[in-house]
């Protein structure tokens, strides 16, 4: 059975069941207010995204849009939907991607911990458009991945090596 995190995946919600979700977490030492303040841009995750080579875009309101090429040759293009700076989140969608994906939606979020520590979470949810789920998930989920060990390495509470790394990707349901 998925577990779901209240607050964060509800807000993917309606969709259909067997859809594929890939969710990380990066835990860092830092206040979820500064963290905000460095990551929380819809514009600024070529300043800390390792597979990000270049990022184009305008805006920080709904409707704002990003252009991404990673370091593997993919572009994506994608649209700010909504912001809620008080409880430090974003969501967006993908409008275009040479992956073979659609009905993409994430959410960029940054959950205050115990002082002077938050979690990141960003979660991905999206429709595989051909036989190659498992493929495609897995480059969609290494893409999340490289984004949280960047940020656990930059703001790391201790050694990288010792960090608790979580990654997510929840079952599909049938």
């Amino acid at each position: 059975m998925p577990v779901i995190l209240p607050g964060v995946v509800d807000r993917l919600g309606g969709y259909p069941n067997g859809m594929p979700q890939v969710q990380v977490f990066a835990d860092v030492h830092r206040s979820a207010e500064s963290m905000w303040r460095e990551l929380g841009s819809f514009q600024s995750i070529a300043r800390w995204h390792p597979m990000v080579t270049t990022a184009e875009g305008e805006g920080e309101e709904p409707g704002a849009t990003r252009t991404l090429e990673t370091s593997d040759g993919l572009r994506w293009a994608e649209r700010l939907t909504q912001t809620d700076q008080s409880q430090r989140l974003y969501w967006y969608e993908v409008t275009g991607s040479e992956l073979p994906i659609a009905d993409f939606r994430g959410e960029f979020r940054i959950r205050e911990g115990r002082p002077h520590r938050c979690t990141v979470i960003w979660t991905g949810q999206f429709t595989v458009t051909s036989d190659e789920e498992k493929t495609v998930s897995d480059r969609v989920r290494e893409f999340f991945r490289a984004g949280a060990r960047a940020i656990e390495k930059q703001y790391a509470a201790g050694p990288v090596s010792t960090l608790r790394r979580r990654t997510r990707t929840l079952q599909r349901r049938r």
